[in-house]
């Protein structure tokens, strides 16, 4: 196809939109994420707190004498729950994960702009700047996948 034709024009104009779609969606895809591991997260730590208050309420128990031998085994398994929750917290590392999918997106966010930026100035710009920038762009969201 030669280039400098509407049909030309046309086919970038396409191309953008295409890449423009393919930015946003992975934009939403890490905020979604990030999201879900927030919340998981905030889940994970309520739950170490209540296990944490639960393990201290039976080992006061024990030490008043309120059903020992009960109460130590509860106090055991919970607090074995709650040293396994605070392992699987600390090694799935969920603070930082969600950091950096917030990250990407941030890049991404910029990067989604400018090809909105560039889809509504498309018809005064050209075709020659069109597809600098469009490259330029592309080298953008290269270097941030």
């Amino acid at each position: 196809m030669e280039q400098n034709t509407p049909m030309h024009r046309d086919a970038i104009k396409k191309q953008l939109k295409d890449a423009y779609g393919k930015v946003v969606y992975t934009y939403t895809t890490h905020l979604k994420e990030a999201s879900l591991l927030a919340r998981k997260n905030a889940v994970i730590k309520v739950g170490i707190i209540m296990l944490s208050a639960i393990s201290t309420c039976g080992i006061l128990g024990v030490i008043f004498k309120w059903w020992e031998d009960g109460l130590a085994i509860i106090t055991a398994l919970v607090s074995l729950g709650n040293m396994v929750l605070g392992t699987y917290s600390k090694g799935a590392n969920l603070e930082h994960r969600e950091l950096q999918h917030r990250g990407v997106a941030n890049r991404l966010w910029r990067i989604r702009e400018k090809y909105l930026a560039l889809l509504t100035d498309f018809d005064g710009i050209d075709e020659t700047k069109l597809i600098e920038r469009r490259d330029l762009l592309t080298e953008q969201v290269a270097d941030v996948y």
